[in-house]
């Protein structure tokens, strides 16, 4: 998780910490009695804007939609890492095995190992096996792109939703 979406997360249940908080009063300031002592502070008097109407119960709920929005999102930009990861340990390992195959390009070899190496190479069945494995390769990371491509479209709207539901708070 990375230190941005921490620190929204963490702002997330701070506001939502600060809701549930005015819950509380309200349902304290709901069970007082003029003239009998507060079960919390003790006092007799009890001030009226206690018993005000703040209604929180909605934006608890909508909060805790947000952060599970976001704890889904996290989690699927981290399997999105993987799958990256996985694919670029892949394209190493195919990178690798064609220089290794092509060596000789770099190097001074004897004619028949060249001969041999250009006789391989152009075989059918080598050449078609190669480029399937390049089409489904770059099927994969089109794939990974796209998936990239929605979560970050995602992960912005969530932004914005946060942003708004904050200000609505204020």
């Amino acid at each position: 998780m990375g230190k941005r979406e921490q620190s929204q997360k963490l702002a997330k249940l701070k506001q939502r910490d600060a809701v549930r908080a005015a819950e509380l009063r309200k349902e304290l300031a709901a069970e007082l009695v003029d003239g009998e002592p507060c079960p919390v502070c003790g006092s007799i008097h009890h001030d009226p804007k206690a018993l005000e109407n703040n209604d929180h119960e909605e934006t608890v709920a909508q909060i805790d939609e947000v952060i599970q929005r976001m704890d889904t999102e996290l989690k699927q930009a981290e399997e999105y890492t993987r799958d990256m990861y996985a694919a670029k340990q892949l394209l190493e390992t195919h990178a690798n095995q064609l220089v290794k195959q092509f060596a000789f390009l770099s190097q001074k070899a004897p004619g028949a190992e060249v001969a041999a190496a250009v006789e391989a190479v152009q075989k059918p069945e080598s050449l078609q096996y190669l480029m399937q494995e390049w089409k489904g390769l770059k099927q994969d990371i089109q794939e990974v792109e796209r998936k990239r491509a929605r979560l970050m479209d995602e992960t912005y709207d969530q932004a914005a939703e946060i942003s708004k539901t904050k200000d609505q708070m204020i």
